[in-house]
């Protein structure tokens, strides 16, 4: 490698010591009820809440539903992983000191498996607290319902919003292995052809694309989870509809018109939203909503008796027309009527 290359590998190795100062992971629990927010942060060696005195207010919560205690002392891990880090710093200082590519390569394989270990960890840890309940001695229980917070990204819990994403040392040790993969596709490139290397260089640029811009509806848990809107269990997989904002964050409604009460509730966040309704013809299947007709009739009643369906085609709406009577609605009608029928405005 050549001395510049040596010198963004160093630092890019050194930056894994701010890892000792910084939170990785921070996952928080959003709800009505609380609305400063509850959560905590995983650190290297600890684990503390997001604001003062919240991991005891997440373990009396944790109580009612027959959840284990969190007790960071007792978590193993968060003893073992200062000295893995040390060990990715080290191979990190080592290549950047002999210069060798191969050396790079070996620090990057292991940045790689020492990520998909801890994700497997805390996935295995997740899952634990979430589905092993005390149901003889939880005041509240709900059959089937586990509460495993997400691995990443947003996930419906009751009447909780869970969130898990990398917290500001976390972003640091992904800065850290996207500059030293930077470095080795650079002196990939640099020492060879293009020709031999562009085939390479596609393939993970489309899989970083893919994985970073991945976007599409979370599927819906029948019977589990609750609509963002009127807070009733969504059920019926006729009618269920989905917004997702410009951050991958789902809220998920058992009608329509309690998507539309949403989008007119909050248009700010639904301007910039992706929509998604289900195709009546096609029970479960969430489609986008600018591919869809919508069809307003009373003789078929959705969960919150507007009538309000989705079909693929306009082919398809003449059809449910025809069978159940009705008209064919734009989406501005469609809020325009809920809003009226429901006395919504803007910022309620």
């Amino acid at each position: 490698m050549n001395r510049w290359s040596r010198l963004i590998i160093t630092v890019a190795a050194l930056a894994l010591a701010a890892t000792y100062y910084l939170p990785l992971w921070h996952i928080s629990l959003d709800a009505p009820q609380y609305p400063e927010g509850l959560g905590f942060r995983i650190w290297i060696n600890k684990m503390t809440g997001q604001n003062p005195g919240d991991l005891d207010k997440i373990n009396n919560l944790n109580h009612y539903i027959g959840m284990k205690k969190i007790h960071p002392d007792s978590i193993k891990e968060l003893k073992v992983m200062p000295w893995i880090m040390r060990g990715v710093m080290m191979f990190g200082l080592l290549a950047a000191i002999t210069g060798r590519r191969s050396w790079l390569l070996i620090w990057l394989i292991l940045f790689v498996l020492v990520s998909i270990a801890g994700f497997v960890d805390y996935y295995k840890w997740g899952y634990d607290y979430g589905h092993n309940l005390d149901q003889e001695h939880a005041i509240i229980k709900v059959p089937g319902m586990s509460y495993q917070p997400p691995l990443i990204g947003y996930k419906k819990l009751l009447n909780f919003t869970a969130s898990s994403w990398p917290d500001t040392g976390g972003m640091v040790a992904i800065a850290s292995f996207l500059a030293g993969l930077g470095v080795f596709l650079f002196e990939l490139r640099r020492k060879r052809p293009a020709g031999k290397v562009a085939g390479a260089t596609a393939v993970i640029a489309l899989f970083l694309l893919a994985s970073c811009g991945a976007s599409g509806p979370i599927p819906i848990q029948y019977g589990q989870d609750a609509c963002d809107y009127c807070s009733m269990t969504i059920a019926d997989q006729n009618f269920a509809a989905e917004l997702v904002n410009h951050k991958g964050k789902a809220y998920k409604f058992d009608s329509i018109e309690c998507l539309a009460a949403y989008c007119v509730k909050s248009p700010t966040q639904s301007d910039h939203a992706s929509l998604y309704v289900t195709d009546r013809n096609h029970p479960g299947r969430l489609v986008e909503l600018e591919k869809t007709s919508l069809v307003g009739t009373e003789r078929l009643r959705s969960p919150m008796g507007m009538g309000l369906v989705a079909v693929g085609s306009a082919v398809a709406a003449d059809s449910v027309k025809i069978a159940y009577g009705g008209d064919t609605l734009s989406w501005d009608r469609v809020k325009q009527r809920v809003a009226e029928d429901w006395h919504v405005a803007p910022g309620e």
